[in-house]
């Protein structure tokens, strides 16, 4: 299921008045929120303004130019509208290609207001209000 540059796997994604909201209603496989075919050049940062209904644990997982797996973070998650900010290091300075917020496995909606990536090299942000 797409919204716009988005795309939602094992979660139901809905644009709503608060937001994109996920839906997440399985356990396993974790769900997530995707979008591709980026070229942000490194070190980039990812700026997440969302509201979660419960806490757990869920994580951001990037790829860059050329390079296989994926890179992880962990990202905790609070009830509540929060900012999530996170750092993502590439040593080699490679442009981000691919990304991936992995959303908690507790059953709840978690509702995005924003994601912004902020890349290296006095590049413009990429920035989706929702």
């Amino acid at each position: 299921e797409a919204i716009g540059d988005w795309t939602a796997r094992n979660g139901l994604l809905e644009k709503t008045p608060a937001g994109l909201t996920v839906r997440v209603s399985q356990k396993t496989p974790p769900p997530f929120i995707t979008i591709q075919k980026l070229s942000i050049p490194a070190p980039v940062v990812v700026e997440i303004q969302l509201t979660a209904e419960a806490e757990g644990l869920g994580a951001i997982e990037w790829r860059t130019e050329g390079d296989m797996p994926q890179s992880k973070v962990a990202l905790p998650f609070n009830p509540g509208k929060q900012t999530l900010s996170v750092s993502l290091p590439d040593p080699n300075g490679k442009n981000l290609i691919h990304l991936r917020i992995i959303l908690p496995f507790a059953e709840q909606n978690i509702t995005l207001q924003s994601v912004l990536l902020r890349g290296g090299s006095g590049t413009p942000e990429k920035r989706w209000d929702f």
